[in-house]
């Protein structure tokens, strides 16, 4: 083998070398491209949970006053007739449990409405359990709050 054969093999080799070395380089860039892109968007899907959790109070409490309708629409007109308070147990569960997811739902959405109307709904229960006001008067309450102050 002469010199310049063996140089020529080492420029060729090199060459070669030099070519493979840019698509590693290029692919390598690729890679580090995807793992930024995929760091942005695991950031981004981390603050999904707050808006998921906020929105899941607010079905749990629209749940909530569906089923206080619910419990209304069961009951008599008024608690005259509950001898053995089993209307009256009824709606003070499905109020206990509408107001406590309401207030769930205000510890972290301020509403100045919902917080009103809850408060007139809080009165107007009162006054039903003491036989001053109908069941429709609490379910024009309720249909506000699901229909008004949480649009």
């Amino acid at each position: 083998m002469t010199e310049s054969y063996i140089a020529y093999q080492s420029l060729v080799v090199s060459r070669d070398a030099l070519f493979w070395t840019k698509i590693s380089t290029i692919v390598s860039i690729v890679g580090v491209l995807v793992t930024l892109l995929a760091g942005v968007v695991a950031f981004l899907a981390l603050g999904q949970w707050k808006q998921q959790y906020n929105e899941d109070k607010k079905i749990k409490l629209m749940d909530a006053i569906i089923e206080y309708n619910n419990v209304l629409i069961s009951i008599d007109k008024n608690l005259d007739n509950d001898e053995r308070h089993v209307n009256r147990k009824l709606i003070t569960k499905a109020f206990n449990e509408l107001h406590s997811r309401c207030n769930i739902y205000l510890s972290s959405n301020t509403d100045e409405s919902l917080s009103k109307t809850m408060g007139a709904l809080r009165e107007h229960q009162m006054a039903f359990l003491a036989g001053k006001v109908f069941k429709s008067e609490l379910a024009l309450f309720a249909g506000k709050m699901l229909y008004v102050d949480l649009k």
